[in-house]
């Protein structure tokens, strides 16, 4: 209970109606009043129109309003509840340099607030007071208010690399790069648009649901490590002797990586979720897997090949591109190579881009040839023309089947009036840009041609018109011989 007894005030006056109280002539009066368990009395000091002056006990003079008197609120004269700021303009705490003070708030939800800079960053904004007397910090910088500050943790100065992938660039400035909120993502090579979490992107990458190469995020890092360590590997490797029974099936299959390293071969396989549960898609179990990876491992085993298994099970893992990471820094590999060199960012890039993208750049270049691209980007013939059809479809290349065919034939044909030697028939002094067209001309095989001229065949093809077997010579070797043109 709250209560002041005003009755024993004088009232009215000049100006001042017989029902009010006079608080001027009020001064030097005793108040008695009750607050909770609290029976006593305070004296009315002073009045200046506005606020009254109030002496509790011989201490300090309050200042409180006629009306907040008037209805027991006693409460900070009584030292049971603070209204003074305990920081003034100015003062620095917590790192947060004091700019004004204010209260926010109605009833008994009043608060206490101050307007501060950050000495950090420079946010400007307002906290409690009670949030400051709790070490509370800035809620930019202190890792707990989850503010956005543009220039200073929004995306795009913390990750300026995601900043491509929002279809909305304002949505690199407005989030942070843990944020959980939803955010539309624009593929860089399709232009396909989704909508996904920001911190899912922002931790593994966008993967196209449109144009994705199917290459898994942990075989490209895997990748992108060993060409960053400059070792020769093959990809898909797939030996003759890599063949197993399952379920009264033969199987051929592959690894992931093969390389060799001081004349001692390895194999890396990274093993994904599928190696540890059952797998819908393809029907086949966890124990499944295990039986299957046990025969690969004892094929291997068997041809003097190392093995190295790589845990990629990351479903349930906050952070899918470091899990991968922990787990190849944990194994052999980190014996065989110096991996303190890694630049992570690169390979974590590589992992998030399409493969089909490449395929259709390198084409678009100008290499008109499926030979050379698959040999640059260590895949696959078959693997290279599917990613150029798919990249055709999504209008990110100009690759043609039937165009490309012809492209090759013509090619190969260059290539063999390049690499053709001129050959002397010695019976005739006959001279033929080369071995195909002679064969031709005495109807006998090119390679019976080149045996006779290495040796291996005292003659080759017989004459069109006499049947007298015939002799040959590179042109070179004869000029070099007789020393004269023909």
């Amino acid at each position: 209970m709250k209560k002041v007894f005003l009755d024993d005030l004088p009232r009215g006056g000049q100006y001042i109606s017989s029902k009010y109280i006079n608080w001027k002539k009020s001064i030097g009066y005793k108040v008695k009043f009750i607050y909770d368990d609290i029976k006593d009395e305070v004296e009315i000091a002073n009045y200046d129109g506005k606020f009254l002056y109030i002496k509790y006990k011989n201490d300090e003079i309050h200042k409180i309003k006629t009306g907040d008197f008037s209805k027991g609120g006693l409460g900070e004269i009584l030292g049971l509840r603070n209204t003074k700021y305990i920081y003034k303009i100015n003062d620095i705490v917590n790192n947060l340099k004091i700019l004004e003070c204010s209260r926010t708030g109605s009833g008994k939800g009043i608060y206490k607030i101050y307007k501060y800079i950050c000495l950090n960053c420079g946010n400007v904004d307002y906290i409690r007071e009670n949030q400051i007397i709790n070490d509370t910090g800035c809620n930019v910088c202190c890792g707990k208010g989850g503010k956005v500050l543009r220039g200073y943790n929004d995306i795009a100065t913390t990750h300026p690399q995601l900043v491509k992938y929002f279809a909305n660039i304002e949505d690199g400035y407005k989030y942070s790069y843990g944020s959980s909120s939803m955010a539309n993502f624009k593929c860089p090579d399709c232009g396909y648009i989704k909508s996904s979490r920001i911190s899912h992107v922002s931790i593994d990458g966008l993967s196209c649901s449109k144009c994705g190469d199917g290459i898994s995020m942990p075989n490209k890092i895997m990748f992108n490590i060993l060409e960053q360590i400059n070792v020769v590997f093959e990809t898909e490797y797939s030996p003759e002797w890599c063949n197993y029974k399952y379920k009264d099936k033969i199987k051929i299959g592959k690894y992931d990586f093969y390389f060799r390293k001081d004349n001692i071969r390895y194999i890396v396989e990274m093993d994904g979720g599928f190696h540890f549960k059952d797998n819908k898609m393809t029907g086949v179990t966890a124990e499944g897997s295990k039986q299957i990876d046990g025969f690969k491992d004892k094929l291997a085993k068997d041809h003097d090949i190392n093995v190295i298994r790589i845990n990629c099970d990351y479903e349930n893992k906050i952070n899918k591109f470091d899990y991968v990471k922990v787990n190849i820094l944990k194994s052999i590999l980190v014996n065989l190579f110096d991996l303190s060199d890694i630049n992570w960012n690169s390979a974590f890039l590589f992992s998030t881009s399409s493969r089909i993208k490449e395929a259709c750049n390198l084409w678009n270049s100008g290499i008109r040839s499926t030979k050379t691209i698959s040999q640059i980007m260590k895949l696959s013939g078959a693997g290279v023309l599917n990613y150029l059809k798919r990249g055709t479809l999504l209008q990110i290349c100009d690759y043609n089947a039937k165009i490309a065919r012809k492209e090759g034939n013509t090619r190969s044909v260059k290539r063999s009036k390049e690499k053709a030697k001129k050959v002397i028939c010695l019976n005739t002094n006959h001279i033929f840009i080369s071995r195909l067209v002679a064969g031709e001309w005495c109807n006998i095989n090119p390679a019976g041609i080149e045996n006779c001229i290495r040796g291996k065949a005292k003659s080759a093809g017989k004459h069109p018109d006499t049947g007298e077997p015939l002799t040959w010579m590179y042109y070179e070797h004869y000029l070099n011989l007789h020393n004269e043109a023909i």
